[in-house]
Protein backbone atom coordinates (compact mmCIF):
# COMPACT_ATOMS: atom_id res chain seq x y z
CA UNK A 1 0.00 0.00 0.00
CA UNK A 2 1.23 3.11 -0.78
CA UNK A 3 0.53 6.92 0.05
CA UNK A 4 -0.46 9.27 -2.99
CA UNK A 5 2.43 11.85 -3.50
CA UNK A 6 0.92 15.35 -5.33
CA UNK A 7 2.92 17.94 -6.90
CA UNK A 8 0.76 20.54 -6.77
CA UNK A 9 0.52 22.04 -3.18
CA UNK A 10 0.37 25.40 -1.81
CA UNK A 11 2.65 25.87 1.09
CA UNK A 12 -0.68 25.87 3.26
CA UNK A 13 -2.11 22.70 2.03
CA UNK A 14 -4.03 23.66 -0.56
CA UNK A 15 -4.38 20.91 -3.40
CA UNK A 16 -4.89 21.89 -7.03
CA UNK A 17 -8.16 20.95 -8.35
CA UNK A 18 -8.96 21.14 -12.56
CA UNK A 19 -12.21 22.41 -13.43
CA UNK A 20 -13.66 21.33 -16.73
CA UNK A 21 -16.13 22.19 -19.19
CA UNK A 22 -19.22 19.64 -20.68
CA UNK A 23 -17.01 19.08 -23.42
CA UNK A 24 -13.99 17.63 -20.97
CA UNK A 25 -11.40 20.51 -21.98
CA UNK A 26 -10.20 22.23 -19.33
CA UNK A 27 -11.26 25.49 -18.14
CA UNK A 28 -9.20 26.38 -15.73
CA UNK A 29 -7.13 25.09 -12.16
CA UNK A 30 -8.54 26.18 -8.54
CA UNK A 31 -6.59 25.71 -5.16
CA UNK A 32 -8.87 24.12 -2.18
CA UNK A 33 -8.12 23.44 1.18
CA UNK A 34 -11.00 22.02 3.84
CA UNK A 35 -11.97 25.38 6.26
CA UNK A 36 -14.56 23.03 7.72
CA UNK A 37 -13.60 24.17 11.92
CA UNK A 38 -14.30 20.46 12.56
CA UNK A 39 -14.51 19.46 16.40
CA UNK A 40 -12.74 16.91 15.90
CA UNK A 41 -10.05 16.11 13.48
CA UNK A 42 -10.43 12.18 12.64
CA UNK A 43 -7.57 9.60 11.53
CA UNK A 44 -6.04 10.16 8.44
CA UNK A 45 -6.54 8.04 5.48
CA UNK A 46 -3.09 7.04 4.78
CA UNK A 47 -0.65 4.06 4.36
CA UNK A 48 0.81 4.56 7.73
CA UNK A 49 -2.19 3.83 9.69
CA UNK A 50 -4.12 1.67 7.25
CA UNK A 51 -0.97 -0.87 6.69
CA UNK A 52 2.16 -0.02 7.59
CA UNK A 53 5.70 -1.28 6.64
CA UNK A 54 5.98 -3.13 10.16
CA UNK A 55 2.40 -4.38 10.04
CA UNK A 56 2.77 -6.11 6.80
CA UNK A 57 5.93 -7.79 7.99
CA UNK A 58 4.67 -8.86 10.82
CA UNK A 59 1.66 -10.45 8.21
CA UNK A 60 4.29 -12.45 6.46
CA UNK A 61 7.19 -12.82 7.86
CA UNK A 62 8.70 -14.89 5.02
CA UNK A 63 9.71 -12.14 2.58
CA UNK A 64 9.58 -14.23 -0.26
CA UNK A 65 5.85 -15.14 0.16
CA UNK A 66 4.67 -11.48 1.13
CA UNK A 67 2.83 -9.39 -1.90
CA UNK A 68 5.54 -6.48 -3.14
CA UNK A 69 2.72 -3.94 -2.29
CA UNK A 70 0.32 -5.73 -0.15
CA UNK A 71 -2.92 -4.22 0.21
CA UNK A 72 -5.66 -3.91 3.25
CA UNK A 73 -7.76 -6.69 1.47
CA UNK A 74 -4.33 -9.05 0.86
CA UNK A 75 -3.76 -8.57 4.77
CA UNK A 76 -7.20 -9.08 6.01
CA UNK A 77 -7.10 -12.15 3.95
CA UNK A 78 -3.74 -13.77 5.14
CA UNK A 79 -4.92 -13.10 8.78
CA UNK A 80 -7.96 -14.94 7.93
CA UNK A 81 -5.53 -17.95 7.38
CA UNK A 82 -3.85 -17.29 10.82
CA UNK A 83 -0.69 -15.64 11.81
CA UNK A 84 1.01 -18.84 12.38
CA UNK A 85 4.41 -19.77 11.16
CA UNK A 86 6.15 -22.54 10.28
CA UNK A 87 6.43 -25.19 13.18
CA UNK A 88 3.53 -23.97 14.67
CA UNK A 89 1.04 -26.39 16.00
CA UNK A 90 -2.79 -26.08 16.19
CA UNK A 91 -5.09 -28.36 17.71
CA UNK A 92 -8.53 -28.53 16.42
CA UNK A 93 -11.71 -30.14 16.08
CA UNK A 94 -12.49 -28.76 12.60
CA UNK A 95 -10.67 -29.28 9.35
CA UNK A 96 -7.15 -28.41 8.98
CA UNK A 97 -6.48 -24.94 7.92
CA UNK A 98 -5.15 -25.52 4.44
CA UNK A 99 -3.01 -28.07 2.54
CA UNK A 100 -0.23 -26.02 4.13
CA UNK A 101 -0.76 -27.98 7.67
CA UNK A 102 0.07 -31.86 8.19
CA UNK A 103 -1.20 -33.50 10.59
CA UNK A 104 0.92 -34.45 14.13
CA UNK A 105 0.71 -38.09 13.60
CA UNK A 106 4.72 -38.98 13.69
CA UNK A 107 5.29 -39.89 10.25
CA UNK A 108 8.41 -38.78 8.78
CA UNK A 109 9.03 -35.93 6.24
CA UNK A 110 11.89 -35.05 3.65
CA UNK A 111 13.94 -32.04 4.07
CA UNK A 112 13.63 -31.86 0.09
CA UNK A 113 9.70 -31.32 0.44
CA UNK A 114 9.65 -29.30 3.48
CA UNK A 115 12.98 -27.52 4.37
CA UNK A 116 11.70 -24.79 6.75
CA UNK A 117 9.83 -27.22 8.44
CA UNK A 118 12.80 -29.57 8.84
CA UNK A 119 15.30 -27.30 9.95
CA UNK A 120 13.11 -25.98 13.42
CA UNK A 121 12.26 -30.13 14.11
CA UNK A 122 13.93 -31.85 15.97
CA UNK A 123 15.77 -34.66 14.86
CA UNK A 124 15.24 -37.89 17.05
CA UNK A 125 17.68 -39.60 18.83
CA UNK A 126 16.62 -43.23 18.09
CA UNK A 127 14.79 -43.29 14.72
CA UNK A 128 12.01 -45.58 13.97
CA UNK A 129 12.69 -45.96 10.77
CA UNK A 130 10.51 -49.18 10.42
CA UNK A 131 6.50 -49.49 10.88
CA UNK A 132 6.36 -53.15 12.27
CA UNK A 133 2.81 -55.00 11.62
CA UNK A 134 1.64 -57.86 13.77
CA UNK A 135 -0.52 -60.06 10.75
CA UNK A 136 -2.52 -62.60 13.34
CA UNK A 137 -2.26 -63.58 16.57
CA UNK A 138 -1.08 -67.16 15.83
CA UNK A 139 2.74 -68.46 15.44
CA UNK A 140 3.87 -68.63 12.11
CA UNK A 141 5.56 -71.59 10.02
CA UNK A 142 8.77 -69.89 8.59
CA UNK A 143 8.17 -69.35 5.05
CA UNK A 144 7.53 -66.23 4.82
CA UNK A 145 5.64 -64.13 1.73
CA UNK A 146 4.88 -60.68 1.10
CA UNK A 147 2.71 -59.29 -1.90
CA UNK A 148 0.86 -56.72 -3.35
CA UNK A 149 -1.75 -56.50 -5.91
CA UNK A 150 -4.56 -54.54 -6.96
CA UNK A 151 -4.01 -52.12 -4.09
CA UNK A 152 -3.99 -54.91 -1.39
CA UNK A 153 -1.46 -56.53 0.81
CA UNK A 154 -0.78 -60.19 1.11
CA UNK A 155 1.21 -62.08 3.63
CA UNK A 156 1.42 -65.67 3.76
CA UNK A 157 3.13 -68.50 5.82
CA UNK A 158 3.50 -71.87 5.42
CA UNK A 159 5.28 -74.99 6.18
CA UNK A 160 3.62 -78.62 6.53
CA UNK A 161 0.30 -78.48 7.07
CA UNK A 162 0.13 -74.83 8.21
CA UNK A 163 -0.61 -72.46 5.86
CA UNK A 164 -2.73 -68.83 6.16
CA UNK A 165 -3.12 -65.89 3.34
CA UNK A 166 -3.88 -62.46 5.52
CA UNK A 167 -4.74 -59.36 3.68
CA UNK A 168 -4.64 -55.81 4.59
CA UNK A 169 -5.22 -52.36 2.94
CA UNK A 170 -3.13 -50.62 5.12
CA UNK A 171 -0.63 -52.74 6.36
CA UNK A 172 -2.16 -52.22 9.71
CA UNK A 173 -5.20 -54.31 10.27
CA UNK A 174 -5.62 -58.02 8.83
CA UNK A 175 -7.53 -60.63 7.46
CA UNK A 176 -7.34 -64.02 6.71
CA UNK A 177 -8.50 -65.39 3.26
CA UNK A 178 -9.43 -69.08 3.25
CA UNK A 179 -7.11 -71.16 1.58
CA UNK A 180 -8.75 -74.68 2.02
CA UNK A 181 -8.08 -75.41 -1.77
CA UNK A 182 -4.23 -75.51 -1.40
CA UNK A 183 -4.48 -78.81 0.66
CA UNK A 184 -1.71 -80.32 -1.49
CA UNK A 185 0.41 -77.15 -1.78
CA UNK A 186 3.19 -76.69 0.56
CA UNK A 187 4.40 -72.89 0.02
CA UNK A 188 2.45 -70.13 -0.87
CA UNK A 189 3.98 -67.55 -3.59
CA UNK A 190 3.04 -64.31 -4.14
CA UNK A 191 -0.23 -63.45 -5.00
CA UNK A 192 -0.88 -61.17 -8.43
CA UNK A 193 -3.56 -59.29 -10.04
CA UNK A 194 -3.73 -59.70 -14.01
CA UNK A 195 -6.24 -60.59 -16.19
CA UNK A 196 -8.87 -59.56 -14.11
CA UNK A 197 -8.30 -62.15 -11.19
CA UNK A 198 -5.80 -62.65 -8.25
CA UNK A 199 -3.46 -65.86 -9.16
CA UNK A 200 -1.37 -67.80 -6.93
CA UNK A 201 1.51 -69.70 -8.48
CA UNK A 202 2.52 -73.63 -6.66
CA UNK A 203 3.42 -76.86 -7.78
CA UNK A 204 3.08 -76.31 -11.53
CA UNK A 205 -0.55 -75.08 -10.76
CA UNK A 206 -2.15 -72.07 -11.15
CA UNK A 207 -4.76 -71.04 -8.70
CA UNK A 208 -7.02 -68.46 -9.33
CA UNK A 209 -9.99 -66.39 -7.15
CA UNK A 210 -12.05 -63.92 -9.45
CA UNK A 211 -12.80 -61.36 -6.36
CA UNK A 212 -11.30 -60.27 -3.15
CA UNK A 213 -11.77 -63.72 -0.34
CA UNK A 214 -13.38 -65.10 -3.19
CA UNK A 215 -12.82 -69.24 -3.91
CA UNK A 216 -9.94 -70.50 -5.34
CA UNK A 217 -9.65 -72.58 -8.45
CA UNK A 218 -6.64 -74.64 -10.15
CA UNK A 219 -5.65 -75.07 -13.21
CA UNK A 220 -2.39 -76.70 -14.26
CA UNK A 221 0.10 -75.31 -15.67
CA UNK A 222 3.01 -78.35 -16.81
CA UNK A 223 0.32 -81.34 -17.76
CA UNK A 224 3.28 -83.25 -19.23
CA UNK A 225 5.79 -83.31 -16.06
CA UNK A 226 5.30 -85.32 -13.72
CA UNK A 227 4.79 -84.26 -9.76
CA UNK A 228 8.94 -85.68 -8.98
CA UNK A 229 9.90 -82.88 -11.76
CA UNK A 230 7.62 -79.99 -10.81
CA UNK A 231 9.76 -79.11 -8.13
CA UNK A 232 12.53 -79.11 -10.18
CA UNK A 233 11.13 -76.58 -12.78
CA UNK A 234 8.29 -75.21 -11.27
CA UNK A 235 9.78 -72.31 -8.77
CA UNK A 236 7.54 -72.31 -5.80
CA UNK A 237 9.58 -70.07 -3.74
CA UNK A 238 8.39 -67.11 -5.07
CA UNK A 239 5.57 -67.58 -7.56
CA UNK A 240 7.05 -64.59 -9.67
CA UNK A 241 4.85 -63.43 -12.78
CA UNK A 242 5.15 -60.84 -15.47
CA UNK A 243 3.06 -59.10 -18.04
CA UNK A 244 4.98 -58.22 -21.41
CA UNK A 245 1.87 -56.76 -22.93
CA UNK A 246 0.53 -60.02 -24.40
CA UNK A 247 1.53 -62.96 -22.26
CA UNK A 248 1.81 -63.91 -18.85
CA UNK A 249 5.41 -65.29 -18.65
CA UNK A 250 6.48 -67.16 -15.34
CA UNK A 251 10.09 -67.95 -14.68
CA UNK A 252 10.98 -71.71 -14.60
CA UNK A 253 12.97 -73.97 -12.53
CA UNK A 254 15.25 -75.53 -15.74
CA UNK A 255 16.14 -71.49 -16.80
CA UNK A 256 13.26 -71.58 -19.18
CA UNK A 257 9.33 -69.83 -18.54
CA UNK A 258 6.20 -70.39 -18.84
CA UNK A 259 3.55 -68.05 -20.61
CA UNK A 260 -0.01 -68.12 -21.81
CA UNK A 261 -2.05 -65.18 -23.45
CA UNK A 262 -5.21 -65.77 -20.76
CA UNK A 263 -4.79 -66.60 -17.07
CA UNK A 264 -8.12 -68.05 -17.26
CA UNK A 265 -8.70 -69.85 -20.54
CA UNK A 266 -5.07 -69.37 -22.18
CA UNK A 267 -3.20 -72.74 -22.50
CA UNK A 268 0.45 -72.76 -20.97
CA UNK A 269 3.61 -72.53 -23.26
CA UNK A 270 6.84 -74.05 -22.48
CA UNK A 271 10.16 -71.49 -23.44
CA UNK A 272 13.55 -74.18 -23.32
CA UNK A 273 16.46 -72.24 -21.29
CA UNK A 274 18.47 -75.42 -20.82
CA UNK A 275 22.05 -75.64 -22.84
CA UNK A 276 24.36 -77.86 -23.60
CA UNK A 277 26.70 -77.22 -21.31
CA UNK A 278 25.23 -78.20 -17.90
CA UNK A 279 23.68 -81.83 -17.60
CA UNK A 280 21.53 -80.32 -14.69
CA UNK A 281 20.58 -76.78 -14.92
CA UNK A 282 18.91 -74.57 -12.77
CA UNK A 283 17.55 -71.01 -12.84
CA UNK A 284 18.56 -70.14 -9.49
CA UNK A 285 17.73 -66.20 -9.82
CA UNK A 286 16.00 -64.17 -12.28
CA UNK A 287 15.38 -60.82 -13.04
CA UNK A 288 12.51 -58.64 -15.54
CA UNK A 289 12.93 -56.04 -17.59
CA UNK A 290 9.74 -53.93 -17.26
CA UNK A 291 10.77 -51.92 -20.40
CA UNK A 292 12.16 -53.64 -22.95
CA UNK A 293 10.14 -57.60 -21.76
CA UNK A 294 13.31 -59.33 -21.37
CA UNK A 295 13.62 -62.13 -18.89
CA UNK A 296 16.99 -63.42 -17.49
CA UNK A 297 17.42 -66.09 -15.85
CA UNK A 298 20.57 -67.27 -14.32
CA UNK A 299 22.17 -71.28 -14.56
CA UNK A 300 24.24 -72.88 -12.25
CA UNK A 301 25.33 -76.22 -12.01
CA UNK A 302 24.80 -78.73 -9.47
CA UNK A 303 27.71 -81.34 -8.92
CA UNK A 304 26.62 -84.35 -6.74
CA UNK A 305 30.31 -84.70 -5.88
CA UNK A 306 30.84 -81.32 -4.47
CA UNK A 307 27.11 -81.53 -2.69
CA UNK A 308 26.81 -78.30 -3.82
CA UNK A 309 26.33 -75.63 -7.31
CA UNK A 310 29.57 -75.30 -8.49
CA UNK A 311 29.19 -73.33 -11.80
CA UNK A 312 26.81 -70.10 -12.31
CA UNK A 313 27.86 -68.09 -15.35
CA UNK A 314 25.29 -69.01 -18.02
CA UNK A 315 22.11 -66.23 -19.07
CA UNK A 316 19.46 -67.61 -20.51
CA UNK A 317 18.07 -64.20 -21.96
CA UNK A 318 14.23 -64.38 -23.16
CA UNK A 319 13.65 -61.64 -25.33
CA UNK A 320 10.18 -62.70 -26.66
CA UNK A 321 8.29 -66.07 -25.61
CA UNK A 322 6.77 -66.31 -28.84
CA UNK A 323 10.20 -67.44 -30.54
CA UNK A 324 9.87 -70.19 -27.77
CA UNK A 325 13.20 -70.42 -26.66
CA UNK A 326 15.51 -68.92 -24.86
CA UNK A 327 19.55 -67.83 -25.94
CA UNK A 328 22.25 -68.93 -23.61
CA UNK A 329 25.12 -66.13 -22.88
CA UNK A 330 28.03 -67.20 -20.99
CA UNK A 331 29.03 -64.43 -19.18
CA UNK A 332 32.90 -63.34 -18.53
CA UNK A 333 34.79 -63.90 -15.76
CA UNK A 334 35.61 -61.12 -13.76
CA UNK A 335 37.30 -61.56 -10.88
CA UNK A 336 39.66 -65.16 -10.04
CA UNK A 337 38.13 -67.30 -6.88
CA UNK A 338 34.48 -65.70 -7.58
CA UNK A 339 31.24 -66.89 -8.33
CA UNK A 340 27.92 -65.61 -9.40
CA UNK A 341 25.35 -66.02 -7.35
CA UNK A 342 22.26 -63.92 -8.03
CA UNK A 343 20.84 -61.50 -10.17
CA UNK A 344 17.92 -58.76 -10.01
CA UNK A 345 16.75 -56.06 -12.03
CA UNK A 346 17.01 -52.43 -11.11
CA UNK A 347 17.23 -48.96 -12.53
CA UNK A 348 17.24 -49.85 -15.66
CA UNK A 349 20.42 -52.16 -15.45
CA UNK A 350 21.00 -56.05 -14.46
CA UNK A 351 22.91 -56.44 -11.33
CA UNK A 352 25.02 -59.39 -10.30
CA UNK A 353 25.94 -60.56 -7.04
CA UNK A 354 29.14 -62.46 -6.65
CA UNK A 355 30.43 -64.19 -3.79
CA UNK A 356 34.10 -65.44 -3.54
CA UNK A 357 36.07 -68.55 -2.64
CA UNK A 358 38.96 -66.79 -1.29
CA UNK A 359 40.48 -63.05 0.16
CA UNK A 360 38.28 -61.18 -2.14
CA UNK A 361 35.13 -59.46 -0.61
CA UNK A 362 31.61 -60.41 -1.96
CA UNK A 363 30.95 -58.14 -4.89
CA UNK A 364 28.62 -56.72 -7.47
CA UNK A 365 28.26 -56.45 -10.99
CA UNK A 366 26.75 -53.79 -13.78
CA UNK A 367 25.90 -56.03 -16.97
CA UNK A 368 26.20 -54.36 -20.50
CA UNK A 369 24.48 -56.59 -23.14
CA UNK A 370 25.50 -54.50 -25.91
CA UNK A 371 28.99 -56.14 -25.01
CA UNK A 372 28.51 -59.12 -22.92
CA UNK A 373 30.58 -57.22 -20.61
CA UNK A 374 30.47 -56.61 -16.87
CA UNK A 375 31.92 -53.63 -14.80
CA UNK A 376 32.91 -54.35 -11.12
CA UNK A 377 31.28 -53.03 -8.17
CA UNK A 378 32.25 -53.22 -4.31
CA UNK A 379 29.35 -53.97 -1.95
CA UNK A 380 28.90 -53.22 1.19
CA UNK A 381 32.07 -54.34 3.23
CA UNK A 382 30.35 -56.07 5.90
CA UNK A 383 28.41 -58.51 3.68
CA UNK A 384 29.46 -62.38 3.88
CA UNK A 385 29.74 -64.89 1.10
CA UNK A 386 26.70 -66.94 2.50
CA UNK A 387 23.84 -64.84 1.85
CA UNK A 388 24.87 -63.14 -1.05
CA UNK A 389 22.76 -65.95 -2.80
CA UNK A 390 19.86 -64.69 -1.25
CA UNK A 391 20.74 -60.78 -1.56
CA UNK A 392 18.49 -58.49 -3.39
CA UNK A 393 19.13 -54.78 -5.11
CA UNK A 394 16.07 -52.13 -5.73
CA UNK A 395 16.38 -48.05 -6.91
CA UNK A 396 14.23 -46.31 -4.73
CA UNK A 397 14.45 -42.52 -4.00
CA UNK A 398 17.88 -42.09 -5.67
CA UNK A 399 19.07 -45.00 -3.46
CA UNK A 400 20.18 -48.24 -4.58
CA UNK A 401 19.42 -50.38 -1.71
CA UNK A 402 20.67 -53.85 -0.77
CA UNK A 403 18.30 -56.57 0.92
CA UNK A 404 19.80 -59.65 2.59
CA UNK A 405 18.46 -62.71 3.85
CA UNK A 406 18.83 -63.65 7.79
CA UNK A 407 19.98 -60.14 9.26
CA UNK A 408 17.89 -57.13 10.22
CA UNK A 409 20.56 -54.61 8.21
CA UNK A 410 20.09 -53.35 4.76
CA UNK A 411 22.44 -51.01 2.74
CA UNK A 412 21.93 -47.77 0.72
CA UNK A 413 24.16 -45.70 -1.94
CA UNK A 414 23.25 -43.11 -3.72
CA UNK A 415 25.66 -44.40 -6.41
CA UNK A 416 26.84 -47.84 -7.49
CA UNK A 417 29.80 -47.06 -10.12
CA UNK A 418 31.61 -45.84 -6.98
CA UNK A 419 29.23 -46.88 -4.19
CA UNK A 420 29.15 -45.04 -0.12
CA UNK A 421 27.09 -47.77 1.23
CA UNK A 422 25.44 -47.14 4.59
CA UNK A 423 23.21 -49.33 6.72
CA UNK A 424 19.70 -48.71 7.32
CA UNK A 425 18.98 -51.17 11.12
CA UNK A 426 15.61 -52.86 11.55
CA UNK A 427 14.97 -51.59 15.64
CA UNK A 428 14.41 -53.72 18.28
CA UNK A 429 11.17 -53.60 18.11
CA UNK A 430 11.10 -56.95 15.63
CA UNK A 431 12.05 -58.65 18.15
CA UNK A 432 15.07 -60.56 16.87
CA UNK A 433 13.30 -61.37 13.64
CA UNK A 434 14.94 -61.59 10.77
CA UNK A 435 14.18 -60.50 7.28
CA UNK A 436 12.73 -62.94 4.62
CA UNK A 437 15.04 -61.53 1.34
CA UNK A 438 12.85 -63.32 -1.36
CA UNK A 439 9.84 -61.80 -0.22
CA UNK A 440 9.72 -58.31 -0.59
CA UNK A 441 7.99 -55.38 -2.28
CA UNK A 442 7.83 -51.72 -2.85
CA UNK A 443 4.55 -50.55 -3.07
CA UNK A 444 2.60 -49.73 -6.33
CA UNK A 445 4.74 -51.64 -8.67
CA UNK A 446 3.78 -53.16 -11.48
CA UNK A 447 5.07 -56.62 -10.27
CA UNK A 448 5.21 -58.25 -6.99
CA UNK A 449 9.10 -58.17 -6.94
CA UNK A 450 10.46 -54.34 -6.20
CA UNK A 451 13.92 -55.67 -7.18
CA UNK A 452 12.63 -55.69 -10.84
CA UNK A 453 10.06 -52.73 -10.79
CA UNK A 454 10.85 -49.97 -8.29
CA UNK A 455 8.03 -47.72 -7.69
CA UNK A 456 9.73 -44.07 -7.66
CA UNK A 457 6.11 -42.12 -6.49
CA UNK A 458 5.58 -44.23 -3.80
CA UNK A 459 9.22 -45.53 -2.49
CA UNK A 460 8.05 -47.81 0.08
CA UNK A 461 9.90 -51.12 1.24
CA UNK A 462 7.72 -54.00 2.85
CA UNK A 463 9.24 -57.27 4.40
CA UNK A 464 8.39 -59.97 5.51
CA UNK A 465 10.33 -60.99 8.92
CA UNK A 466 11.39 -64.81 9.51
CA UNK A 467 8.09 -65.97 11.17
CA UNK A 468 8.83 -69.34 12.63
CA UNK A 469 7.85 -70.56 16.45
CA UNK A 470 6.89 -66.18 16.45
CA UNK A 471 4.40 -63.88 15.46
CA UNK A 472 3.87 -62.86 11.54
CA UNK A 473 5.01 -59.77 11.21
CA UNK A 474 5.81 -57.34 8.35
CA UNK A 475 8.21 -54.22 7.91
CA UNK A 476 7.40 -51.04 6.05
CA UNK A 477 10.09 -48.65 5.51
CA UNK A 478 9.26 -45.13 3.38
CA UNK A 479 12.43 -44.40 1.92
CA UNK A 480 12.02 -40.95 0.95
CA UNK A 481 10.77 -39.52 4.26
CA UNK A 482 14.03 -40.12 5.86
CA UNK A 483 14.69 -36.75 7.00
CA UNK A 484 12.85 -35.57 10.04
CA UNK A 485 9.86 -36.74 12.23
CA UNK A 486 6.70 -34.95 12.76
CA UNK A 487 5.29 -34.52 16.48
CA UNK A 488 2.68 -37.76 17.45
CA UNK A 489 -0.22 -35.62 19.11
CA UNK A 490 -3.34 -37.14 19.83
CA UNK A 491 -5.22 -34.23 22.11
CA UNK A 492 -8.88 -35.68 22.08
CA UNK A 493 -11.24 -38.58 20.10
CA UNK A 494 -12.69 -35.70 18.38
CA UNK A 495 -9.86 -33.34 17.97
CA UNK A 496 -6.92 -33.53 15.62
CA UNK A 497 -3.50 -31.67 16.26
CA UNK A 498 -1.42 -29.78 12.95
CA UNK A 499 1.70 -28.28 12.27
CA UNK A 500 2.23 -25.30 9.97
CA UNK A 501 4.74 -27.06 7.27
CA UNK A 502 4.67 -24.24 4.50
CA UNK A 503 4.08 -20.60 3.96
CA UNK A 504 0.87 -19.32 2.45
Amino acid sequence: MKDRQPTKVLTNGAIRYGIYREDGTLDHYEYMKREDAPTVEGTPLNKANLLSDATAQKIWSDVETRPEDPTVSQALMQLQKGTFKIGDILMTARVKPSDAWLECNGQLISAEQYPQLCSVLRGAATPNLWTISAVSNQQGAGDDVVSYANGYWFRSYSTGTTRRLMVSSDLASWSEWDISAFADVFILGHVHYYDNVYAILAHGSIYLANELFGSWTARVVEPNIDSSSRTQDWPNYDGDMYYDGTYYIVPSGLAGAYYTDSLQTGTWQHISGKTQKYQYPVAYSHAWDPVNKILYTLQVEYSESSSGYVNSDILSVIKNVATGAGTAVKLPTIASGSLLQAICWANDSLILFYKNTGTLKPFLGIYNPDTNSVQQVPGPSDVTSDGIYDMRIVYIAGNYIIITMGTTTLYMSPDLITPTWSTVELQAAVGGRKIYTRQYVDIGAADCRSGYTADDSTNKIVIALASKDAIPCVAAHDFTYDNKYLPNITPSANTKAYIKALEE
